[in-house]
């Protein structure tokens, strides 16, 4: 029974999430279970609807950030603790962790604004900024029609209350990797794919969608630095797009030339915007085929605990440089 009994689905959203202005928040208080093909982790709500754990207990005096993106700086697919968020008030910051799964340009504006009456003035914005925040829409995604009509089969099963349970149960009896081969992982790597690959085909940022999404991160930056002069942005590569043999998997399984796409034009465009706000941009991706292994999960895609721990590792650094930089020019 207690396998059985009715607990949050696997994406979640309608059970644990609620809105807050039309914008979509966890329910205070609740508590969900995240089920996957790599992972099971509990999801717990704050007081104001952001994941509990990922926030400081009290504010420190110059280490005050406030935190914006979606899954990813969420941190899903991994505990609490073991978020980049988490990690850096470990580092001995204030993290305020805005992030919700989904989330995307028009949402961070609005948490900016929610933040400005609700959490203490920050010395830092910090925008984790991932490649499907730019992408309009999933471009050559299926490989026929066939391949269309049966994802939206599979999708329909697993969420259902029935596709549900089967996906809890065969998770506690350690037949969630089989189970998912043949229900919807592999097809939804494949969606994955073809929503963030479809920003670096080229001259896609130069159409009339591309040059919004540009345009509304611009904003977005502008408004940020009214806040607070110290801002950084640091882009998370998709592991499938940092140039790396998963990178080559994934443009196979598009069946669209490697000449289709320009890996560099995003880095350019953002890395320009930033500089006209004198704003910070990283990168964050990892070197070798070893290490994206090890900091990108297979099949959810999302980064696991190591690659949230060097993200923390590489955001502390630049934050450190950032407050010494801070001291030496006080005491010029």
């Amino acid at each position: 029974m207690r396998l059985a009994w009715h607990q949050p689905s696997a994406n979640f959203f309608s059970r644990v999430f609620t809105q807050q202005d039309s914008y979509r928040i966890l329910i205070p208080g609740v508590h969900g279970k995240n089920y996957s093909r790599e992972f099971s982790v509990e999801v717990v709500g704050n007081e104001f609807g952001y994941r509990q754990g990922t926030w400081p207990a009290k504010p420190i005096p110059g280490k005050v950030i406030w935190l914006f993106g979606d899954s990813f700086a969420f941190g899903w697919g991994v505990e609490a603790r073991d978020t980049f968020a988490a990690k850096l008030n470990e580092h001995g910051f204030a993290v305020y962790n805005l992030a919700i799964p989904g989330d995307g340009l028009q949402q961070y504006y609005y948490r900016l604004r929610w933040a400005q009456t609700h959490l203490p003035k920050p010395d830092f914005i910090l925008l984790a900024a991932y490649d499907n925040d730019f992408a309009y829409k999933p471009n050559t995604v299926f490989k026929n029609n066939w391949d269309k009509y049966l994802y939206r089969i599979r999708y329909a099963l697993v969420t259902s209350q029935v596709g549900l349970l089967v996906k809890r149960i065969s998770y506690h009896l350690g037949l969630a990797g089989f189970m998912a081969r043949h229900l919807d992982s592999d097809a939804n790597v494949r969606v994955a794919y073809g929503r963030d690959l479809s920003v670096h085909q080229k001259k896609y940022l130069d159409s009339a969608i591309g040059q919004l999404v540009l345009t509304r991160f611009d904003q977005f930056i502008e408004k940020a630095k009214s806040i607070s002069q110290k801002c950084v942005v640091i882009r998370i590569v998709p592991g499938y797009a940092n140039g790396l043999s998963w990178q080559d998997e994934a443009i196979r399984e598009l069946g669209k030339p490697k000449e289709t796409y320009d890996f560099t034009r995003l880095d350019q465009e953002l890395g320009r915007i930033c500089a006209n706000h004198s704003t910070s941009y990283l990168k964050f991706s990892p070197k070798t085929d070893s290490e994206t292994k090890a900091d990108y999960y297979r099949y959810d895609l999302h980064l696991a605990p190591a690659g949230h721990a060097a993200l923390a590792d590489q955001l502390a650094e630049e934050l450190r440089i950032s407050l010494e930089s801070q001291s030496n020019v006080k005491s010029a």
